[in-house]
């Protein structure tokens, strides 16, 4: 069958509400079969989307973007996204608030009563990070049984091929309910011809279980990337090399060759949030590697701006003034344009707070000028690499090779 025929077919619509990192992949997988609204209330992000522009930074999206520009169309209004969606997939960030001790789902509770009073009858799917009860307490809040949690486990940068060939499919909700189980099913089939993922793994499980496979995953990878971490630190004490002894480690099976580039610390939106809502939801359980694994992070931040200030010190008694310290590149990943969270942000306050002299090279420097306003932020590389005495990188660049004796970074793979 080919694609015009399978476009009169599929007759069902679609709404993503969040066209964001997790909503508008989704949206542009979902739009190569189905005709789908995208809801958001960021005006800019509707028209980059309406004229073809993908908002958010990734290899390919605004390629894939421009293939489904008859059948993706993004809007502010809700009655004109909603009121005639089968199914409606809410994707919002949901943060944590310590003064709450959870995930902050207000936005969530706003969001599915207004739905409703446009469309009683679509199937609400929540894609949004959730805490343990979070999908109950949704029901209970709006007084919603229609609704489903389907988490997301993608990575950044790569978040349209993680939806194209999803690792595993995870369906949270009341599988006493007939009428939700065929709903969910029929959403499943939809879901199905998406994807090219052949052997799909695919778990029909309790809200609370699907919300706990979701925060102890992100809480593993926190937990690997603090434990790499953490052998560097010792490599590093012990003047070891690093790179030596993680291949060694993992030629294990048992352990394997990934997620093991040593960092300045896991930053970012999802590993930190996730990590502090399973603790939250723990606190009468003695899980306590779990409720280590923020602390190892924050002692490794300390410990990398400590590093610096040490070379800082050293420089500054060679030149007789004061160093100046070049942070290289803000964001998490070199091709990302998000830096929230990054962990390279606490590394710049610590240094502040010492009264280090700091610079930053951002290409992106409209994006992150208002909020480094106490800090000189360029994207002249040149300049950068004349004006630095030495330069951090939490993720190194071959364009620094020409200044390599001044840069100091922990990665072991940047110069491959």
């Amino acid at each position: 069958m080919d694609k015009i025929e399978r476009k009169k077919e599929c007759t069902k619509k679609i709404t993503v509400v969040g066209m964001g990192y997790v909503g508008l992949p989704l949206a542009i997988l979902l739009a190569e079969w189905y005709s789908i609204w995208g809801l958001e209330i960021d005006e800019k992000k509707v028209k980059m989307i309406n004229n073809h522009i993908s908002p958010i930074e990734e290899p390919h999206l605004s390629e894939e973007l421009k293939k489904v520009k008859d059948s993706l169309v993004a809007t502010t209004n809700m009655n004109i996204a909603c009121q005639e969606a089968d199914y409606i997939i809410i994707a919002l960030p949901t943060n944590y608030e310590e003064e709450l001790g959870q995930f902050n789902l207000n936005d969530i509770f706003k969001v599915v009563s207004e739905i409703r009073k446009v469309n009683k009858n679509s199937l609400i799917i929540i894609r949004s990070t959730l805490p343990v009860g979070g999908l109950q307490e949704i029901s209970r809040v709006c007084n919603e049984e229609k609704i489903l949690y389907m988490p997301e486990f993608i990575r950044e940068t790569q978040a349209f091929l993680d939806n194209l060939y999803p690792n595993r499919v995870i369906y949270g909700f009341d599988r006493n309910d007939i009428s939700l189980t065929q709903s969910v099913n029929r959403f499943h089939s939809i879901y199905l011809k998406c994807i090219k993922k052949e052997k799909l793994e695919v778990l029909f499980v309790t809200s609370k279980e699907a919300e706990a496979i979701k925060l102890f995953s992100n809480a593993y990878l926190a937990l690997r990337v603090s434990f790499f971490n953490e052998l560097d630190m010792f490599a590093e004490n012990n003047r070891l090399n690093t790179a030596k002894i993680i291949y060694g480690v993992c030629l294990d099976q048992r352990i394997g060759n990934y997620y093991n580039n040593p960092s300045f610390g896991y930053g970012g939106y999802c590993l930190p949030k996730d990590t502090e809502q399973l603790i939250s939801n723990s606190t009468d359980i003695p899980i306590n590697t779990i409720s280590e694994i923020n602390n190892s992070n924050r002692i490794r931040k300390k410990y990398i701006a400590n590093i610096i200030m040490k070379k800082c010190n050293q420089t500054y008694a060679d030149n007789d003034e004061q160093s100046c310290i070049g942070i290289f590149r803000l964001v998490s990943k070199s091709s990302s344009d998000n830096f929230r969270n990054s962990a390279i942000i606490d590394i710049i306050n610590e240094l502040l707070l010492n009264r280090c002299k700091v610079i930053i090279y951002e290409p992106k420097i409209s994006q992150v000028k208002d909020e480094f306003s106490k800090i000189e932020v360029i994207n002249n590389i040149k300049l950068f690499k004349e004006l630095s005495d030495i330069i951090v990188a939490n993720r190194y660049d071959k364009i620094l090779d020409d200044v390599y004796e001044k840069v100091y970074t922990r990665d072991i793979y940047g110069r491959d």
